[in-house]
Protein backbone atom coordinates (compact mmCIF):
# COMPACT_ATOMS: atom_id res chain seq x y z
CA UNK A 1 0.00 0.00 0.00
CA UNK A 2 1.18 3.52 -0.77
CA UNK A 3 0.81 6.65 1.34
CA UNK A 4 1.21 9.95 -0.43
CA UNK A 5 1.97 13.50 0.67
CA UNK A 6 1.21 16.26 -1.77
CA UNK A 7 3.43 19.25 -1.13
CA UNK A 8 3.48 22.74 -2.54
CA UNK A 9 6.74 24.65 -2.38
CA UNK A 10 6.01 28.33 -1.79
CA UNK A 11 8.80 29.75 -3.90
CA UNK A 12 9.08 31.27 -7.36
CA UNK A 13 12.38 29.52 -8.06
CA UNK A 14 12.41 26.49 -10.33
CA UNK A 15 12.53 23.18 -8.43
CA UNK A 16 15.18 20.60 -9.12
CA UNK A 17 13.50 17.34 -8.09
CA UNK A 18 16.83 15.58 -7.50
CA UNK A 19 17.95 18.32 -5.10
CA UNK A 20 14.59 18.15 -3.32
CA UNK A 21 14.97 14.38 -2.81
CA UNK A 22 18.58 14.69 -1.62
CA UNK A 23 17.62 17.45 0.82
CA UNK A 24 14.80 15.61 2.57
CA UNK A 25 16.27 12.11 2.65
CA UNK A 26 18.66 12.88 5.57
CA UNK A 27 16.18 15.27 7.24
CA UNK A 28 13.30 12.82 7.38
CA UNK A 29 15.45 9.78 8.22
CA UNK A 30 12.73 7.32 7.32
CA UNK A 31 13.79 3.68 7.15
CA UNK A 32 12.04 2.70 3.94
CA UNK A 33 12.77 5.83 1.93
CA UNK A 34 10.31 7.53 -0.39
CA UNK A 35 9.66 8.24 -4.05
CA UNK A 36 9.46 11.75 -5.41
CA UNK A 37 7.47 12.89 -8.44
CA UNK A 38 7.01 16.41 -9.72
CA UNK A 39 3.31 16.83 -10.38
CA UNK A 40 3.04 20.39 -11.65
CA UNK A 41 4.54 23.81 -11.02
CA UNK A 42 5.93 23.74 -7.45
CA UNK A 43 3.80 20.72 -6.48
CA UNK A 44 5.53 17.44 -5.64
CA UNK A 45 4.20 14.04 -4.59
CA UNK A 46 6.16 12.08 -1.97
CA UNK A 47 5.17 8.41 -1.84
CA UNK A 48 5.88 6.23 1.21
CA UNK A 49 5.19 2.57 1.90
CA UNK A 50 4.86 3.12 5.66
CA UNK A 51 2.00 5.25 7.04
CA UNK A 52 3.82 5.86 10.35
CA UNK A 53 6.82 7.37 8.59
CA UNK A 54 4.59 9.69 6.59
CA UNK A 55 2.62 10.73 9.69
CA UNK A 56 5.87 11.46 11.55
CA UNK A 57 6.77 13.95 8.81
CA UNK A 58 3.37 15.61 9.06
CA UNK A 59 3.64 15.78 12.86
CA UNK A 60 6.95 17.63 12.69
CA UNK A 61 5.76 20.47 10.47
CA UNK A 62 6.54 23.09 9.36
CA UNK A 63 9.08 22.13 6.70
CA UNK A 64 10.96 24.47 4.44
CA UNK A 65 13.13 24.18 1.38
CA UNK A 66 15.71 26.78 0.39
CA UNK A 67 14.32 29.09 3.12
CA UNK A 68 10.78 28.88 1.72
CA UNK A 69 7.80 27.23 3.37
CA UNK A 70 6.32 24.10 1.87
CA UNK A 71 2.74 23.19 2.68
CA UNK A 72 1.85 19.52 2.82
CA UNK A 73 -1.32 17.46 2.80
CA UNK A 74 -2.27 13.82 2.77
CA UNK A 75 -3.20 12.83 -0.74
CA UNK A 76 -5.75 10.21 -1.68
CA UNK A 77 -5.66 9.08 -5.31
CA UNK A 78 -9.44 9.48 -5.41
CA UNK A 79 -9.11 13.27 -5.03
CA UNK A 80 -8.65 15.62 -7.95
CA UNK A 81 -5.19 17.19 -7.62
CA UNK A 82 -6.32 20.44 -9.20
CA UNK A 83 -8.98 21.01 -6.52
CA UNK A 84 -6.62 20.68 -3.57
CA UNK A 85 -5.86 23.95 -1.79
CA UNK A 86 -2.69 24.72 0.11
CA UNK A 87 -4.03 27.32 2.48
CA UNK A 88 -3.03 25.92 5.90
CA UNK A 89 0.24 25.18 7.62
CA UNK A 90 1.13 24.07 11.12
CA UNK A 91 3.58 26.13 13.19
CA UNK A 92 5.10 25.81 16.64
CA UNK A 93 4.37 28.84 18.83
CA UNK A 94 6.34 29.78 21.95
CA UNK A 95 4.32 31.35 24.78
CA UNK A 96 6.59 33.29 27.15
CA UNK A 97 6.23 34.80 30.62
CA UNK A 98 3.83 32.22 32.02
CA UNK A 99 4.26 31.43 35.73
CA UNK A 100 5.62 27.92 36.21
CA UNK A 101 2.41 26.54 37.70
CA UNK A 102 0.53 27.58 34.54
CA UNK A 103 2.97 26.05 32.03
CA UNK A 104 0.61 23.30 31.03
CA UNK A 105 -0.84 22.18 27.74
CA UNK A 106 -4.32 23.14 28.93
CA UNK A 107 -3.34 26.77 29.61
CA UNK A 108 -1.28 27.01 26.43
CA UNK A 109 -4.21 25.69 24.38
CA UNK A 110 -6.50 28.32 25.88
CA UNK A 111 -4.03 31.11 25.12
CA UNK A 112 -3.27 29.92 21.60
CA UNK A 113 -6.84 28.93 20.80
CA UNK A 114 -7.43 32.54 19.76
CA UNK A 115 -4.98 32.03 16.88
CA UNK A 116 -6.53 28.84 15.48
CA UNK A 117 -6.86 25.18 16.27
CA UNK A 118 -4.18 23.84 18.60
CA UNK A 119 -2.74 20.39 17.89
CA UNK A 120 -1.94 17.99 20.67
CA UNK A 121 1.74 17.87 21.59
CA UNK A 122 3.29 14.43 22.21
CA UNK A 123 4.36 15.03 25.84
CA UNK A 124 4.77 17.92 28.26
CA UNK A 125 8.52 17.30 28.33
CA UNK A 126 8.77 18.07 24.61
CA UNK A 127 6.93 21.38 24.86
CA UNK A 128 8.66 22.94 27.85
CA UNK A 129 11.50 25.36 27.19
CA UNK A 130 13.61 27.83 29.12
CA UNK A 131 10.88 30.08 30.52
CA UNK A 132 8.28 29.28 27.88
CA UNK A 133 5.93 26.59 26.66
CA UNK A 134 5.76 25.41 23.06
CA UNK A 135 2.40 24.74 21.41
Amino acid sequence: MEFILKEKFLTKRALNIDVVAKTFKPNWRNKNGFKVKKECDHVVLFTFDDRNEMEKIIATEPWSFDKHLKVLQNYDKEKDLANMKFNRATFWVQVHDIPIRFRTQKVAKEICGAIRAVNEAPTDAEVEGDGFIRV
